[in-house]
């Protein structure tokens, strides 16, 4: 009986060992992408099940993985097939490209700033209909000429209206590895870790004394070529105020 048992518990132990032995072994492997779109190609490879994806739009790089050697190498040969040269030479294309920021204050009964104008018209119309806004004016616009593959930086002060300031307003704009992309519906500017800071002045009492708000965000941003973005919005101030933060993107060839 014994005997029996220890042979039983051996032969446990050595199918164990080989179940082990063929189970697959799961692999991991980072691509470097050259020229499309990180998060578009991330985006098409996270829809093949037993992937395991994750893109890095700033490094541009994806990383898969699999247990399957054979969906590794699929997803390696989907990256090769849609990251081509942009020209019939061989050379990837660099493009030039015109970045202009508008900064618009939006409140009931605000009154500050220049009139929009016309192009911004559309984008004011969304923001009162979904925001309920009555009054929006631009208070100050800031433009930039740039190479892809650069990093970048916009800033300026300007008088944002907050009510009993006599300071102006300081604010920046910053970007890294800027990324012309080309699809089926034109080009697609790709810009990494976007930072926006603002810091405005704001009334405290009626004896004029004052001090300064900060706001900001952080994020990535896809702008296609000639189209309007509202990257931020954010409220300033004790009153019904609120900061928007419009960016569009030219690309020159």
């Amino acid at each position: 009986m014994k005997k029996l048992l220890v042979l039983t518990l051996v032969l446990a132990g050595l199918m164990s060992a080989q179940e082990a032995s063929t189970k697959p072994k799961w692999q991991q492997k980072f691509v470097e992408v050259k020229s499309a779109s990180v998060t578009r190609l991330t985006n098409l490879l996270q829809s093949i099940p037993g992937l395991r994806v994750q893109g890095d739009s700033e490094m541009r790089v994806i990383s898969i993985g699999s247990d399957n050697p054979e969906l590794i190498q699929t997803a390696e040969d989907i990256i090769k097939r849609f990251d081509r040269p942009s020209t019939s030479t061989g050379a990837f294309a660099t493009h030039n490209f015109e970045l202009t920021l508008y900064l618009m204050m939006a409140g009931k009964e605000l009154k500050v700033g220049d009139a929009l104008p016309a192009e911004l018209e559309p984008v004011a119309k969304q923001l009162r209909s979904i925001f309920g806004f009555k009054d929006i004016q631009l208070f100050d616009t800031a433009f930039q000429r740039n190479r892809e593959s650069n990093d970048g930086e916009l800033s300026g002060n300007a008088e944002a209206g907050t009510a009993g300031a006599s300071k102006a307003t300081i604010y920046s704009f910053s970007y890294r590895n800027a990324r012309v992309i080309k699809d089926e519906r034109g080009y697609v500017l790709e810009l990494g870790s976007v930072k926006f800071a603002l810091r405005t002045p704001v009334s405290v009492d009626k004896d004029g004394h004052w001090q300064y708000t900060d706001v900001g965000f952080n994020t990535n941003l896809d702008i296609r070529d000639g189209q309007k973005v509202v990257v931020g919005k954010s409220r300033i101030g004790a009153d019904d105020r609120s900061l928007i933060v419009v960016v569009t993107a030219k690309v020159v060839d």
